[in-house]
C-alpha cells in the first residue's frame, strides 16, 4: 500500500501483513460499502463502480499484522 507523506520524509506509515487473492469476495461493483466509499473519487476520474470492477477485477484481502510510522 501506499500512502502519502508530508513531502519532507515524515508522516510515514508502514503496514506489514499478507496479502492473498479473494476469488470469494464481491467485486467493486457488487459491494455497497465500497461504492459509497469511494464512489466521489471514481466520479472525479470519469470512472463507475462497474468500470472500476472492470479495470481492477481480483479482489484482495490484506491482513495487516504490525504497524509502524515516523
Amino acid at each position: 500500500m501506499n500512502f502519502d507523506g508530508d513531502g519532507q520524509g515524515g508522516d510515514i506509515v508502514v503496514l506489514s501483513g499478507t496479502a492473498e487473492v479473494d476469488e470469494s469476495g464481491p467485486s467493486a461493483a457488487e459491494s455497497t460499502a465500497w461504492i459509497a466509499k469511494h464512489a466521489t473519487e471514481w466520479e472525479r476520474s470519469g470512472m463507475t463502480a462497474e468500470s472500476f470492477a472492470q479495470r481492477f477485477s481480483v479482489p484482495v484481502g490484506i491482513h495487516i499484522v504490525a504497524v509502524h510510522g515516523r
